[in-house]
């Protein structure tokens, strides 16, 4: 494929590839694809579904044979880098929300890691801007992969079967 078919696959898919005015003062991921393609978390941009991004990407990964090679997250000009070593497995992705009941407040995070060893690797990180909260390590379930927080690497998929 060329990268004009990538690009117009993508765009099919609701993927955004580029930064734009809809991006900006947001808290993103940033995935690197094996097709050289960048794409941009956009969550609940009209018109694109499912509104969440990563379950596009996790689509369009899986019917492409395209793999992520390297994630990041992104806040202004803040990145967090998520691992890209050859033995990464996957990346995940999924939204958290702790409340404290003695304060009545509720903090957005996001959780970020990958899959090494059929084990999440992850970090809870307050959004916007990106501090870690707190850090773990659990076994990959099927629900992780059914209900697309995991994206595994296309050698990998056979955990889904």
């Amino acid at each position: 494929m060329t990268e004009e078919t990538d690009i117009k696959i993508a765009t099919d898919y609701g993927l955004c590839l580029e930064d734009c005015d809809f991006l900006e003062d947001k808290t993103i991921w940033v995935a690197a694809l094996s097709n050289g393609l960048i794409v941009r978390q956009d969550d609940n941009r009209s018109g694109r579904k499912p509104e969440v991004a990563w379950l596009r990407l996790g689509k369009y990964c899986v019917e492409n044979d395209v793999d992520i090679i390297g994630l990041h997250l992104k806040f202004r000009s803040h990145v967090i880098p998520i691992t890209s070593s050859n033995t990464v497995m996957g990346y995940y992705f999924s939204y958290g929300v702790q409340k404290d009941i003695d304060e009545n407040i509720t903090r957005q995070h996001y959780v970020c890691g990958y899959v090494e060893k059929k084990e999440i690797v992850y970090c809870w990180y307050k959004t916007p801007e990106l501090i870690v909260e707190r850090d773990g390590l659990r076994q990959i379930s099927e629900d992780d992969i059914s209900a697309g927080r995991v994206i595994l690497k296309k050698k990998y998929r056979d955990l889904q079967k």
